[in-house]
């Protein structure tokens, strides 16, 4: 069983996005860098091991009712994500959109890398151009309610885990 951080990084290139890390990773993260402008919104235990933990997302999310296609999620090795890059070809995205005067969205996918310690959501329409988005924490947290649930363990449960139980008893 792993027990793992749901985590909103702000301004670290390395880790911005939504994380799903590893709690003793996140621990040590913390004593490296106490100033690291985060949110942490829970932990959680899970069956799912590390390196099996992008997949088992993938999986959920393509089984979901709103997703026919996958091509909105690249998945991606830390080694190869350049954030930079990723974020120049969205800013052209972004502009090819308006140039086109387009209905749909801009056709810029939203990026899950795969961390040694756990995984990364990186969406660039979130801080790139026209097209930023200006609730980071709710976007991100609304799109973490599509699976992280199906990762939590039944034999063990966290702080995210239990806010989520109770949130949902107040609601029924």
């Amino acid at each position: 069983m792993e027990q793992y951080n749901l985590l909103l990084v702000y301004e670290s290139p390395e880790l911005m996005g939504l994380n799903i890390m590893k709690t003793d990773a996140y621990k040590k993260l913390i004593e490296r860098d106490p100033g690291l402008i985060h949110d942490n919104l829970g932990d959680f235990f899970s069956d799912v091991s590390c390196s099996g933990l992008a997949d088992t997302i993938h999986k959920i999310l393509a089984s979901g009712p709103d997703r026919k296609s996958m091509d909105w999620l690249q998945v991606v090795d830390a080694q190869s994500f350049d954030i930079t890059e990723v974020n120049k070809s969205a800013t052209k995205a972004i502009g090819d959109y308006h140039e086109e005067e387009a209905v749909d969205s801009p056709d810029v996918p939203t990026y899950l890398v795969k961390e040694d310690n756990g995984i990364r959501f990186y969406n660039p329409l979130i801080y790139v151009g026209e097209g930023q988005l200006p609730n980071q924490r709710v976007e991100y947290f609304a799109f973490a309610t599509k699976f992280v649930e199906e990762l939590f363990s039944d034999k063990k449960a966290g702080s995210l885990q239990t806010f989520i139980k109770r949130a949902r008893e107040r609601t029924d």
